[in-house]
């Protein structure tokens, strides 16, 4: 294989690791309980809370 070959060949294991991290740092942040993907990936899990959220949506509603 030439150097070139290499090149590209490098390029797109980077691309496609770099999308697949993207895919799970989204699925870690998302809100949902449950997460269907393309038949490969389901999860069940329970959402992460966030006090600071859940305190200003309190502070808005009493403010209203």
């Amino acid at each position: 294989m030439e150097v070139e070959q290499w090149i590209a060949i490098g390029g797109f294991v980077t691309i496609c690791a770099s999308a697949l991290a993207l895919v799970i740092k989204q699925l870690e942040a998302s809100r949902c309980s449950k997460i269907k993907m393309c038949g490969c990936i389901d999860c069940d899990r329970v959402p992460p809370v966030d006090n600071d959220e859940n305190n200003d949506n309190n502070n808005n509603i009493n403010n209203s």
